[in-house]
C-alpha cells in the first residue's frame, strides 16, 4: 500500500521480528528483515540505517578528521568467573578492573564492541550481543554483579562451555580483531586442559586471542591462554598488559574450522 510512496521519498523500511515467526516479511521489509534475538542485532541495525540514502548533502563541507581508535578496532568477549556464587567474593575485583580499563575505550562503530556472556558459575544471565555503547556494556557488568549474589542464578559452569558459547556466537566486524578476556578461578585442571585444546583448534587458526586472568585459588592457565597472554589479577600492570594484548591482536580471519 505504501511501497510507492516510501520508495519515491527514499524511505527505508526495516522490519524487526520479535519471537519465533514463520511469516514472510521480505516484501514489507524490502530493505532489511532483522531478528531481535540476533546477537549482532544492534550492529546490523545501525549498519542498515547508516547505509540509507541521504539527500541534499551539502557540497564543499570540510571532511572531519577521525580520532584515533583506542586501543584498537576489536570485538571483546568478557567472561567473568563466579564459581562461589552467591558469595561472590571475587566478582568485585573483576568488575572494578574491567570498568576501569574500559572507561576510555572508543566505543563506536569503527572502534570497540564488547559482549558480556553468561559468567562461569552463573545461569539465566549474560548477553552474547556485541554492543558499541559504553553505557550498555557497563549496565551488563553492573547487572551481573547484582545477580551473582542471588542463589537462583548460580550453576555449575565450565570454561569449555563458556568458550564454545562464544565460538557459536562469533560475528566479528570486518577488519577487526577478536579478543576473549577470560577470568578464571577454577582448580579443574581437566577442564582447563580440554579448553586449551579447543582454543588451539578453533580460535588460533582464526586469530582469536584468549587472555586469561587468574583469580585467587585458580590452577595455572598458562596453556589455556594464547601464548604470553596469561596474567594474574594482582599483577601491578595488568590493565596495561590487557590493553597491549588488544592492540597487538591480529585481524580476525573468518575461515571455516572443522570439528574441535
Amino acid at each position: 500500500m505504501y511501497k510507492n510512496i516510501f520508495d519515491e521519498k527514499n524511505i527505508e523500511i526495516i522490519v524487526v521480528t520479535v519471537g519465533p515467526t514463520t511469516a514472510d516479511f521480505s516484501q514489507l521489509g524490502s530493505d532489511a528483515v532483522l531478528q531481535l534475538s540476533d546477537p549482532d542485532f544492534y550492529f546490523t541495525l545501525t549498519n542498515e540505517i547508516c547505509d540509507g540514502v541521504v539527500e541534499n548533502t551539502p557540497t564543499g563541507a570540510p571532511t572531519p578528521v577521525p580520532e584515533p581508535v583506542y586501543p584498537a578496532e576489536s570485538d571483546l568477549f568478557i567472561i567473568f568467573s563466579i564459581s562461589d556464587c552467591p558469595i561472590s567474593s571475587q566478582i568485585s575485583s573483576q568488575v572494578t578492573l574491567t570498568k576501569e580499563m574500559l572507561k576510555n575505550f572508543t566505543f563506536q562503530e569503527n572502534g570497540i564492541r564488547a559482549a558480556v556472556p553468561t559468567p562461569i558459575g552463573m545461569t539465566f544471565y549474560g548477553n552474547n550481543m556485541l554492543w558499541y555503547s559504553r553505557d550498555m556494556v557497563f549496565s551488563e557488568i553492573d547487572s551481573i554483579k547484582g545477580y551473582s549474589s542471588v542463589s537462583g542464578f548460580c550453576q555449575q559452569g565450565s570454561i569449555s562451555d563458556a568458550l564454545k558459547n562464544i565460538n557459536d556466537n562469533l560475528r566479528i566486524k570486518d577488519n577487526s580483531s577478536a579478543v576473549v578476556l577470560l577470568f578464571v578461578d577454577s582448580a579443574d585442571t581437566t577442564d582447563i586442559a580440554s579448553s586449551a585444546t579447543f582454543r588451539k583448534c578453533s580460535f588460533d587458526p582464526r586469530g582469536v586471542q584468549v587472555v586469561t586472568i587468574e583469580l585467587y585459588g585458580s590452577a595455572s592457565t598458562v596453556d589455556l591462554a594464547t601464548p604470553n597472554l596469561n596474567f594474574k589479577i594482582d599483577d601491578s600492570n595488568l590493565q596495561t598488559e590487557i590493553v597491549n594484548a588488544i592492540i597487538n591482536a591480529p585481524i580476525y580471519n573468518d575461515i571455516t574450522i572443522g570439528n574441535c
